[in-house]
């Protein structure tokens, strides 16, 4: 929203809001009762309305999903989707009347194996089953529109069926899921604290904590590492797992031999 303001002796006398604006570098072009103005961009007001750009941030992702979930569904739904086989009748299908009658002879057909009942052929009729799939949406075809379904969401099929790994996960929430977290946090925190309150430094805070995920095996290559290369102490370590502190643990130690450091001044202790 762009409002241009109108002053008289120096003093603010009225507010207009423009019914339409082009900004470019350095003016701004605008429209105000059908009048063409072009001003230098200080010399207007230019307003951001943060739900608007959280609603178009939220819905290119949105389209892009619809899109991808609507091609599949009509690949699925398309009629007829797949070629199993020919009936064979003792007759020929060449008018309208006895094209009908086939057509019905083939639908009752479907209609006893989707029950899964048992099915039975007249006298002189003959199913030919064929041995590859003939259909309007190829294996190709449904690998490519699942993949781009994928990808709408930023995941694969892995994350999908919950089979993911630790690396996996991470990926998946540094592309995708801290964005969605960011913006909506910005969100909130425009819309219940005040700009006073911002500026005294009030805010929601997100936190996700990725040692949820983490394997065993890596918690203890990180302790490990952190701990003997001197960036943690043992209690340190210790709380970040939820466990107490221990007397001795707040020395910092390093991995030659892990010969303990900092005591008495920076004296070693043999």
């Amino acid at each position: 929203m762009v409002v241009v303001p109108f002053y008289e002796n120096g003093e603010l006398a009225e507010l207009e809001i423009a019914d339409s604006a082009v900004i470019n570098n350095a003016t701004v072009t605008l429209y105000i009762n059908s009048e063409r103005y072009v001003l230098p961009i200080g010399n207007v007001w230019i307003f951001e309305n943060p739900k608007q750009n959280l609603s178009v941030q939220l819905n290119q992702v949105t389209t892009l999903i619809d899109d991808a979930l609507r091609a599949l569904s009509y690949k699925v739904n398309e009629k007829p989707s797949t070629l199993r086989g020919f009936l064979k009748l003792p007759t020929k299908a060449e008018d309208g009347e006895l094209k009908k009658k086939a057509q019905d002879r083939v639908k009752n057909i479907m209609e006893t194996a989707a029950d899964g009942e048992i099915g039975y052929l007249q006298k002189d009729e003959e199913f030919q089953e064929l041995n590859n799939t003939y259909g309007t949406a190829s294996k190709e075809e449904m690998e490519f529109l699942k993949q781009q379904l994928y990808n709408s969401f930023g995941i694969n099929e892995d994350l999908f069926t919950c089979d993911y790994n630790e690396d996996q996960y991470r990926a998946y929430y540094q592309s995708v899921l801290k964005l969605y977290i960011r913006v909506i946090a910005e969100e909130i925190n425009r819309k219940y604290f005040t700009k006073t309150a911002r500026t005294q430094g009030q805010k929601l805070l997100f936190y996700v904590d990725l040692f949820d995920i983490a394997s065993l095996k890596d918690l203890n290559e990180f302790a490990f590492k952190q701990k003997y290369s001197g960036n943690m102490n043992s209690n340190e370590i210790r709380e970040i797992f939820g466990y107490g502190a221990y007397e001795g643990g707040e020395i910092f130690e390093t991995n030659k031999n892990a010969v303990q450091i900092g005591i008495g001044g920076g004296e070693e202790v043999e």
